[in-house]
């Protein structure tokens, strides 16, 4: 379902793809397949079986390619410019302002979390956070607040948190 001037497609079993706003688009492949683009320019891609795709906001991308997997861009109407890229099975990857974990705050702008490997959690959350995860299983890495950076390479079950302004 999209609006006149937005694009879904899903293909797969079970796929379901929206776009609601202006110039959105979400594309939804593989079975039971999910992508969500809300707002203005955003673009949402989920691939794989279960795989979940969300933009909300405003120029945000959000690319999840991997069973059971999540890409969250933007969690408000005034999160702008988030972008959330898993290539993965079994993980999570948000970039946004603190809605996007559910929390009240200002909105996030300019946050990119990335991940490569499979069951990992990655979060950039707040404004102008770098989160990767290169590599590895089990890992959780989070950057939290203004300007902070994060970033796991080829490790396994490790937490790397760096919060240093508030979110």
């Amino acid at each position: 379902m999209s609006s006149v001037s937005s694009f879904a497609v899903g293909l797969g079993s079970g796929a379901n793809a929206t776009a609601q706003g202006l110039l959105n688009g979400a594309v939804a492949v593989g079975t039971n397949a999910s992508a969500s683009s809300t707002g203005a320019l955003n673009f949402a891609y989920a691939g794989g079986t279960n795989a979940k795709a969300v933009t909300q906001g405003n120029l945000n991308l959000a690319i999840t390619q991997g069973a059971n997997s999540s890409a969250q861009a933007g969690g408000s109407a005034t999160d702008v410019a988030d972008v959330a890229v898993n290539l993965g099975n079994n993980s999570t990857v948000i970039a946004g302002g603190p809605a996007a974990v559910g929390f009240p705050g200002p909105a996030g702008f300019g946050n990119l979390a990335t991940n490569i490997g499979n069951t990992n959690t990655v979060g950039a959350i707040g404004g102008l956070n770098l989160a990767n995860n290169i590599g590895g299983t089990g890992n959780t890495v989070l950057a939290l607040g203004v300007a902070d950076s994060a970033t796991n390479i080829l490790g396994s079950n490790n937490s790397v948190v760096a919060a240093g302004g508030p979110a």
